[in-house]
């Protein structure tokens, strides 16, 4: 490579990193109809008991967002004792 390539391909990565960095510091502010608004959003979901964690999928080490109702994971709760009940009265006395 040659001196003149080298400066410009050392100029281009200045001007990407220096664009990037320029977008990532700009914020933009909340009008006050807009917080009343996410206020009330939020509001509403810590009524419904609305959680969110990360989990990790089987056959992935990459953490994922998953969110659920207070509701929701009742339901999950009850689904998975009825799945056990249901498999533990499947297995013979002999075998437990």
């Amino acid at each position: 490579m040659n001196l003149l390539s080298k400066q410009l391909c050392i100029g281009g990565v200045v001007l990407v990193s220096s664009l990037i960095s320029g977008c990532s510091g700009t914020s933009t502010a909340q009008t006050p109809e807009e917080a009343a608004r996410a206020a009330e959003i939020q509001e509403r979901l810590a009524q419904t008991g609305y959680k969110c964690e990360s989990v990790r999928v089987t056959g992935s080490n990459m953490p994922k967002k998953r969110c659920t109702t207070r509701q929701q994971r009742e339901d999950e709760e009850q689904s998975a004792r009825d799945y056990v009940d249901v498999v533990s009265k499947s297995i013979p006395e002999k075998v437990r």
